[in-house]
């Protein structure tokens, strides 16, 4: 219970508004005379209150990034899976695509094609890259969703 002293703080603070409201109101509008349980019970009411709410509300937020890791946890699992797997037949594609090349000359009908497909093929080695470098999960708009903004994720 590390978070007692700001349980107790906040539920202070807290009661002791809770305690001037009703010492206000009981002398004010209701017009009766201030007794020791006018401050009292307004005062231990609003001490639980405010360690109630203090604890579910450090309850929930360690419980939602604990998600959240979990969430970008699974997500790296899962990208690096697949870079691994990618990475496998794009090697197999980019030596023989180097061998084809070797036997074509700048003239040849084809040439510009091969070069425009290893061009590609560096652009996805390069992705996968980065794909599996991946630190940080931010998202971009995407038609009607939002995706992952491999660039800006590094």
């Amino acid at each position: 219970m590390k978070y007692i002293l700001p349980y107790a703080i906040s539920g202070i603070v807290g009661s002791f508004f809770v305690g001037v409201m009703s010492i206000i109101h009981h002398s004010l509008i209701i017009k009766t005379a201030i007794t020791p349980n006018t401050f009292i019970i307004p005062v231990a009411v609003g001490l639980a209150s405010g360690i109630l709410v203090q604890h579910f509300k450090i309850k929930w937020e360690t419980a939602a990034i604990e998600k959240e890791r979990t969430k970008f946890k699974t997500t790296r699992e899962i990208t690096g899976a697949i870079c691994h797997e990618f990475n496998q037949p794009l090697m197999v594609i980019s030596g023989h695509l180097e061998m084809l090349i070797e036997e074509f000359n700048e003239k040849d009908i084809g040439y510009t094609d091969l070069m425009e497909i290893q061009k590609q093929t560096k652009r996805i080695s390069h992705l996968t890259h980065k794909l599996s470098k991946i630190n940080d999960y931010v998202t971009k708009p995407y038609l009607s969703g939002e995706i992952m903004d491999i660039h800006h994720s590094q």
